[in-house]
């Protein structure tokens, strides 16, 4: 059975770095009267932080596999899981129109974002690992 902790750990990590930031951001937006981009980006960073958790969870579950064709159809329908799941995510935000689109879409790149910031500067592999080599 596979271990999901270094799932969650990435996650948990990525949300420290990624929450506070968005939430001061969001206040901002609310208190200047912009509270359809607060809402948006507040569920646009919940839903990144989600669509996060199912890549890492995924990643484990096709790194247990020993049979190759297997685990590469795991990938597929992993992938395609999470981008129908965008999908209706967009198509929701869109059909609410009390949410701002933009708002709820620029959330979405935010993980992508703080792990690439976190290898730049050289906290990469220690903050997602946990190593404190």
């Amino acid at each position: 059975m596979p271990d999901y902790t270094l799932a969650a750990g990435i996650v948990r990590r990525v949300a420290v770095r990624m929450v506070p930031g968005a939430l001061a951001l969001a206040a901002a937006l609310w208190l200047a009267g912009w509270k359809a981009a607060a809402v948006g980006l507040l569920a646009g960073a919940a839903f990144a932080l989600c669509r996060l958790y199912l890549l890492a969870h995924a990643a484990v579950c096709i790194a247990c596999q020993s049979d190759p064709g297997r685990a590469q159809r795991m990938a597929a329908h992993s992938y395609a899981v999470r981008y129908v799941l965008t999908a209706l995510f967009l198509l929701a935000v869109i059909q609410t129109g009390a949410v701002s689109l933009p708002a709820a879409i620029l959330p979405l790149f935010a993980p992508g974002f703080v792990l690439a910031a976190g290898h730049l500067w050289g906290k990469g592999g220690e903050s997602l690992r946990g190593d404190r080599n």
